[in-house]
């Protein structure tokens, strides 16, 4: 009796799932009104649509419009109120430009019952980094190995996907430079011209070279780290936009979460 009650309440909640993605796709004009309420399929704009230089170069100008997979995070405040979302190993959780994606991309190894809004904001995750996997491999941009996590993994596959991580970070940035967006560290003309339009703030420099040249390390820390706070919020706002562009130009299909 308690188990029939209990996978009652589970596909009463699924319905409700399937139903708010079904009518947030009827919304946004990717799924029509008489589809059934299974997946909701986005695909990328067209080559008018995405600019002169194919929508995923075009990352300065800001989202406009829903995310492909916005509906994921429309629906956290409902998919927290759901319980657990139970996955297993190979499911299709999403296909980006036809590339499938399953719970290992999410950093699942095993079947296991994932808490719903975890569900949401893993999926949601691994759907942007694919993309930006993809849109680095297109535009020929490769990463070598570098810095790793302190943290002793606790299996081959998390390594895996600790590394992949890293590297999907790497090559997001990468995209980022090669589109001129401003980065996460102060550079060194940043410091410069700082000082130049703020002598008054820092001092004028020692003539003697070595008292100089002491002086100015201590300048260009001090400067370094009144504008990190500002380089960082620029950075965060240039990346949103570029992770935002390529998502745009993608075709994303992400399946509802099932019993």
């Amino acid at each position: 009796m308690n188990r029939t009650v209990a996978f009652l309440a589970a596909a009463s909640a699924t319905a409700i799932v399937l139903a708010l993605v079904w009518s947030y796709g009827v919304e946004r004009g990717d799924v029509h009104p008489d589809a059934p309420p299974s997946t909701v399929a986005s695909e990328g704009p067209t080559s008018t649509e995405a600019g002169a230089d194919g929508g995923a170069g075009a990352a300065g100008g800001g989202a406009a419009g829903h995310a492909p997979d916005a509906w994921l995070r429309a629906a956290q405040p409902l998919l927290a109120t759901l319980g657990e979302v139970p996955v297993r190993p190979g499911q299709v959780l999403a296909t980006v430009n036809g590339v499938a994606l399953t719970p290992a991309d999410l950093g699942i190894a095993e079947a296991r019952a994932v808490g719903a809004s975890r569900y949401a904001f893993l999926l949601d995750r691994a759907v942007g980094h694919e993309v930006a996997r993809q849109a680095a491999a297109a535009e020929g941009i490769t990463v070598t190995d570098g810095p790793t996590t302190d943290a002793a993994p606790a299996s081959p596959e998390a390594a895996e996907f600790a590394r992949r991580e890293i590297e999907t970070g790497r090559l997001e940035q990468a995209l980022a430079d090669r589109r001129g967006l401003p980065g996460p560290r102060v550079t060194r003309d940043q410091v410069e011209e700082h000082y130049a339009a703020n002598v008054g703030q820092y001092g004028e420099l020692p003539s003697e070279p070595a008292a100089r040249a002491a002086a100015w390390k201590e300048v260009d820390l001090a400067i370094r780290q009144d504008l990190a706070p500002e380089v960082a919020a620029r950075n965060a706002v240039a990346m949103d936009d570029l992770r935002q562009a390529l998502r745009d130009a993608a075709a994303i299909e992400v399946s509802a979460p099932t019993l």
